[in-house]
């Protein structure tokens, strides 16, 4: 498939190849990682699980609700920075409270319907205040296209989501946003099945420094090597361990982002482990990964997973 013309621009900006993770058995969960398939046991079939996502939605991008976190009254903070705004409707520093507060209550606002009606409000705000800010009067330019790309995200404008993404790119190519647009892009073409481009630029994304967003991309990553043909488990593999790793530096600062992807990865490795992994060295695997505090002591949930994925495995 060929891939958009938009996709070249966006790695041009800097995207080197990724490492392999199986090359660099210096942590514990590598090392483990790498004892486990050095003697494989008998290939399951192909994984039939894709890593694609339908029609946009909050859940399909969970990183968004982690950087704009609930207000206790989404509605009440609507309405008084509406009152605000109503004071001054052109001055871009009430502008944009106005239009963060519709984001919030389109993300958190749980009246079905409502979500979508307040995300359009925050589109026609960001609108106006593209059209009405400056670089040197606005101490954040980029946080307002950067926001105005998320909305456009998530009500499924493809259109606008790539025109305010490469607009950030081009403008604020130093941006602490950038990475999030890199994983957004990713995560757009792996819903439109677009594997090889998605993988790119999730791979651009794993690169950048934060935790949260390589945690995000590696995730990512990891579906996404089970929907190529043919399927690359062993890179699944490797990319569920390291966001097992990464979640570990989130605890303290993401515990709720921290634990929600900790939980998916050591559920998600078990199918591509049936396939490349060694079964008598499942169990210490697992426990070097899956072992943690309360319910997230998953040791005996993967193992009984496995079980259950070789009985089906004709």
């Amino acid at each position: 498939m060929k891939a958009p013309w938009w996709i070249g621009w966006v790695l041009v900006c800097g995207c080197g190849g990724p490492a392999d993770s199986l090359s660099r058995p210096a942590d514990p969960e590598e090392a483990a990682l790498e004892r486990a398939i050095s003697e494989p046991g008998q290939a399951a079939a192909p994984s039939s699980v894709q890593g694609a996502w339908s029609t946009p939605r909050r859940e399909d991008f969970p990183w968004v609700t982690d950087l704009f976190p609930p207000v206790p009254e989404p509605l009440a903070e609507l309405e008084r920075r509406r009152i605000e705004l109503a004071a001054a409707p052109d001055d871009p520093a009430r502008i944009h409270p106005f239009a963060q507060a519709q984001l919030i209550a389109g993300l958190y606002e749980p009246t079905p319907h409502e979500p979508e009606r307040h995300l359009r409000g925050a589109s026609d705000a960001y609108a106006r205040l593209l059209d009405r800010m400056s670089g040197e009067a606005y101490a954040r330019p980029n946080d307002v296209v950067f926001e105005a790309a998320l909305v456009a995200l998530l009500l499924g404008d493809e259109a606008a989501f790539k025109d305010k993404s490469l607009r950030l790119l081009r403008e604020y190519p130093s941006s602490d946003t950038d990475p999030y647009i890199y994983l957004a892009f990713g995560e757009v073409l792996l819903d439109q099945q677009q594997f090889d481009n998605g993988i790119k630029l999730l791979e651009r994304a794993e690169e950048f420094q934060q935790p949260h967003v390589r945690a995000y991309a590696s995730h990512g990553l990891a579906w996404a090597h089970l929907s190529t043909q043919p399927p690359q488990p062993t890179r699944a593999l490797a990319h569920f361990v390291e966001v097992i790793k990464i979640s570990k530096t989130l605890q303290s600062t993401q515990p709720g982002a921290a634990t929600a992807l900790r939980t998916s990865a050591r559920r998600g490795l078990v199918g591509p482990y049936a396939q490349v992994g060694n079964p008598r060295r499942a169990a210490v695997f697992f426990e070097q990964i899956g072992t943690g505090p309360g319910e997230e002591d998953m040791v005996d949930e993967m193992l009984s997973l496995l079980a259950q994925t070789q009985r089906a495995t004709p």
